[in-house]
C-alpha cells in the first residue's frame, strides 16, 4: 500500500480516480470516489503547479 502526500494530506494512491489543477483558484483537488475528495489551496499559482507536478511525479512512480 502506498500513498502519495501533497499539502497536509497523505492518500493511498490506489484510491485516486482523478487529479485536478485549478491554477485560477490556487487548489488542487484529488478525487479518490463519488464522496471523497481532498483539497488543497496554495498562496500563488506557481505553488500550485509545482505541488501538481510533484503529486504526478510521484504518483507515475507509484505506477512504474
Amino acid at each position: 500500500m502506498k500513498f502519495v502526500s501533497f499539502g497536509n494530506w497523505n492518500v493511498r494512491a490506489d484510491r485516486i480516480v482523478a487529479v485536478n489543477k485549478w491554477v485560477d483558484q490556487k487548489c488542487i483537488t484529488v478525487y479518490c470516489g463519488p464522496q471523497e475528495e481532498y483539497r488543497q489551496y496554495y498562496k500563488t499559482q506557481q505553488d500550485t503547479r509545482e505541488a501538481h507536478e510533484k503529486l504526478m511525479e510521484e504518483l507515475s512512480e507509484i505506477g512504474d
